[in-house]
This record gives C-alpha cells, structure tokens and sequence, in this order.
C-alpha cells in the first residue's frame, strides 16, 4: 500500500425526516401492553380525525345533496316533478313523454347525468386530497391507508344513494310500483360507482399491460409508477397507477389546467343560470340545477381553497398557523 496515498472521503447524508413522523403517537419504553395498545388506537383516532378534517368541503357536499334529495320537501317534489313528467299520458304543458318524448326524454337523460356528474365532482377532489401528503398538513399514511382509500368512495356513492332514498320514501308514502322500481335502479347506480371507482385502478393497468408500447399511454396518474417487473425482464415499461400510501405533494401541469378547465365550466354555467333563470332551470329540470350546484361548489371550494395552495406548499386559511400574540410589558 502507498504510504503517499490520500485515504478516500467518506460523505454521510442526513435522513430526510418524514412529515407525519410528527403526528405519531409512540409508546415510550417500558410500558404495558394494554398502555400502549391504548395510545396505539388513540394516534390511529387522531389520525383518522385529521383525515376527515381535510376532507371537510367533500363531506359537506355529500350531506347536503343527500339531505335534500332524500328527506327535503323541495327534493321529493323535483322526484315527483321527474316520475310526471315520465308518464305517458298526454299532457296540454308538453311536459311528458306521451305529448313530447324528445325534450322530456332530453331532460331526464340531463338529470341523470347531473347526479353522475355531482358525485365525480366530489370523489375526484377528495381523492386527490386524501392521495397526497402535504408539507403544512402531514398526516399517517399508513394508519389512514384503508380510510383515504374508500372515503372519497363513499362519499360519491351517497349522491345517487341520495336518489334512492327519495324514491324509495315516495314508494313506501304511496304504495305505487314506479318509485320502488326507479329506487331500485339508483340502488344499483350507486353500488356499481362504487364498484367502477374501487375497479378502475386494476382495469386501467391491464388496459396499459395489454398495449404496453403504444405512444397514447395516459399521463398524469397512470404515469407516476413504473411497473418494475416489466423492466427486470426487459419488456417495454408499462405505467401503472400508484398505490395510496404513495404520497407526493407535487402538482402536475395537465392536473393543474385539468383542474382550472373543470373550475371555468362551473363559473360559466352558473352564470348561464343567472342570466337565464327560467329557461334553463326548466329545460334541465331542478334537480340537475340542484346537483350542478352542490357539484360546482364543492370541485372549487375543494381545489382552489384547500388543494390548490396545500400542493404549492403553502398553508390554506383553515391550517394557517396564528400569530404568537405581542407581549406586554
């Protein structure tokens, strides 16, 4: 060995420290099982609780587009304005099918997708939400895997439940078949979104496994994952969808113009609403006024108010942190 030789450096990195190591509750040494199977449930409590907080928007429009479709005066009677207007009988109006099947049919066709298109609007938000870890709001990824995987879900599903229990209340006040059988098929509505939704992730990897190569692969979340054993056996990589205990606070430019484009939509048709607040509410019918409404407000309240500044690292107005208070001497 040369005794001139220079021994080699040695560089030593320090850990980046995880964000929600903070909000864990570790039991310290030497403490009972029965303690720290306490403390243990009590930090997945607390967990839970900040899952839910940060979800507070989704929450709230869920409640509200159950609430009122399913137990208030003004929802059962857009419910029965709806089963009028699906009879055949003729009608002077022009409001059923048996007088004008086009507009009429039109017009359900519209409420139908407004309760569809309610629900998207709140489990996309929430998902996005629950699927990432922020700098001013960590949270435990591992204790809340299970909750913020199936919260937006069931959130989404109480919008057409919603529907369900409004007929199904309608079926059971006047005894008629027609309510239970549409009670019945929003039932089933609701359950296969739930399914579609629970679904998606394991349809879309086989859809990226079946055209592994093709230049149209989807970006954004189909693209944050690599599937690793394609690579080790030297087939082409195929982008998969990443897990939710992944968390990543950063916001992708098509998620950003995604979320701008959704948002413009909701200005402009509630504008289109206020210019014209008779005919359109007439043409789409009330309860799609009602689920545009509730749909609108929580997309943007979600995503410019909390996600929006959480993803850029900065602290919303609920989780900004108060100034210290002046001393006084």
């Amino acid at each position: 060995m040369d005794a001139n030789a220079t021994p080699a450096k040695t560089t030593m990195t320090t850990p980046t420290p995880d964000p929600a190591a903070a909000h864990r509750l570790t039991p310290p040494a030497g403490m009972k099982p029965d303690a720290t199977a306490r403390l243990s449930a009590l930090g997945r409590c607390l967990a839970w609780m900040r899952v839910v907080i940060l979800s507070t928007y989704p929450i709230v429009g869920s409640a509200i587009a159950f609430y009122v479709v399913a137990f208030s005066d003004q929802g059962v009677d857009m419910l029965l304005d709806a089963m009028s207007q699906l009879s055949w009988r003729h009608d002077e109006s022009q409001q059923t099918l048996g007088s004008d099947p086009l507009p009429v049919l039109l017009r359900a066709v519209l409420s139908g997708c407004s309760v569809l298109i309610a629900a998207l609007s709140i489990w996309y938000p929430a998902r996005r939400l629950l699927s990432r870890n922020f700098r001013f709001y960590p949270i435990d990824a591992d204790a809340t895997a299970t909750l913020r995987e199936w919260l937006p879900r069931l959130l989404a599903m109480l919008v057409p439940l919603g529907v369900t229990v409004g007929y199904a209340r309608i079926a059971a006040h006047s005894g008629a078949l027609f309510p239970a059988l549409l009670a019945a098929m929003w039932l089933v509505v609701a359950i296969m979104l739930v399914v579609v939704l629970h679904k998606r992730r394991a349809w879309l990897n086989a859809l990226g496994r079946r055209w592994p190569g093709r230049r149209d692969a989807p970006s954004g979340p189909l693209s944050a994952a690599v599937d690793p054993s394609a690579s080790q056996a030297g087939a082409p990589a195929r982008p998969t969808l990443p897990e939710v205990t992944d968390m990543n606070d950063a916001l992708s430019q098509a998620t950003a113009w995604a979320i701008v484009t959704a948002c413009f939509a909701y200005v402009v048709l509630a504008l289109a609403f206020a210019a014209s607040p008779v005919a359109l509410p007439r043409f789409f019918g009330g309860t799609a006024l009602i689920f545009f409404g509730v749909g609108g407000l929580t997309f943007i309240a979600t995503m410019v108010i909390t996600y929006w500044p959480l993803s850029r690292g900065s602290p919303t107005p609920r989780h900004r942190a108060r100034p210290p208070a002046a001393r006084t001497t």
